[in-house]
């Protein structure tokens, strides 16, 4: 196995993020185990991303359009450390690491 596989996953400080969104687990989001199916993990990604906005006081679509463009995900990656569960409250941080100057 590899070291860095046997290591103990230690989560980042909540004030390295910008925007933390909570929330609930709903009955829809898990499966027959219930535990969040895999997809979803990236649906609650998207949903804190637009309150990520709300928090900047930059409405989406107006944003947008002052930018002269939109965004787009060009990857998406899921490490997983634990299964969420039916009802559990999430925090979903997000944070903004480095803007570049070159389109996709």
């Amino acid at each position: 196995m590899n070291p860095a596989e046997t290591k103990a996953h230690t989560a980042p400080a909540r004030s390295h993020f910008r925007c933390l969104h909570r929330l609930r687990v709903r009955w829809a989001e898990v499966d027959m185990q219930k535990i969040v199916f895999n997809a979803h993990y990236l649906m609650y990604a998207d949903t804190a991303m637009g309150e990520y906005w709300r928090q900047l006081a930059v409405p989406y679509e107006a944003g947008m359009k002052a930018l002269g463009g939109e965004l787009y995900v060009k990857k998406a990656t899921v490490e997983y450390h634990a299964s969420a569960q039916l009802d559990d409250v999430l925090d979903v941080g997000l944070r903004c690491e480095r803007i570049g100057n070159s389109s996709l």
